[in-house]
This record gives structure tokens, sequence and C-alpha cells, in this order.
């Protein structure tokens, strides 16, 4: 087979100025072929997790965002000194901060109050007050995660 004189001069160049990154790649998958020789492959799986959920009925859910007009002077901050973020939820001050309730599939976490007045009542927390108007005030089926 021939190869024209024009395509062996680019590939003899090519070499010329590329041959230390070459040997570098080759050296490189050659060490990391030998180490993997010697690594074992041990592949953990983790456990599937089961949640206990115990029911806690039809309750009201209200929904809140951080303005002043629906909370404290600190309306960034929750009850249980941590910041508000997505998936928290303001509950009656029986249950413990750090409860965790499932409602409509969601999984919530109680770092926030209610008002006193309000003793069944829940209130999720959302990053506007458009979306927490959209929620409104609905009345849905709570379960609590049994830890």
């Amino acid at each position: 087979m021939l190869i024209p004189k024009n395509l062996m001069r680019c590939i003899s160049l090519f070499l010329k100025n590329n041959m230390k990154i070459i040997l570098t790649i080759i050296l490189t998958s050659f060490i990391l072929f030998l180490l993997s020789c010697f690594i074992p492959r041990v592949i953990m799986i983790p456990p599937k997790q089961t949640i206990n959920l115990i029911d806690v009925g039809w309750r009201i859910v209200t929904a809140y965002s951080s303005t002043l007009d629906q909370t404290d002077n600190t309306p960034f901050i929750t009850a249980a000194n941590t910041k508000v973020r997505e998936g928290i939820i303001a509950c009656p001050r029986y249950y413990p901060f750090g409860t965790k309730f499932v409602i409509n599939g969601k999984m919530y976490i109680c770092e926030d109050r209610l008002n006193i007045r309000y003793h069944h009542r829940f209130d999720i927390w959302f990053p506007t007050t458009e979306e927490a108007k959209q929620w409104g005030k609905q009345i849905v089926f709570i379960k609590l995660v049994q830890s």
C-alpha cells in the first residue's frame, strides 16, 4: 500500500511535535491499568430504607412566605433557628422540631411554629408570596414519618 508523501510528512511532523504528550498519555494509561489490577473492586450498595408512616389525618394546611406581614421580625429564620428553605413546615407545638411529615407525596420537616391559636393547622413555607397564595388553604391528608 502506498502512502502519499504529504501524508507521511504530516504524520511525521505531528509525532515529532506531540511525542511528549503522546508518551505521557500512554504512560498514564498504563499506570492506571496497573493500579486497577491491584485495587479491589468493592461496590457499596446502600440498604433500602423503609419509611414507616403514621396517619395524622385530614388537616388544614396553609402556606406562607418570608414577608414581615406573615412572620415575625426575622422572616428568614425559623423558630428552630435555621434558615428557611424548601421543605420547611410550621407545625403545631406538640410536634418537636425535626419531625417529618409527608403531604401529597412530598416530605416536609418541622422547623417552624404557627401562632398558638392554630393548634391543629400546618403551614408550608414557599419562596414567594405568589406561590404561597397559589397553594392557599387546603385540607389534605398528612402522614408522620416514624423515625
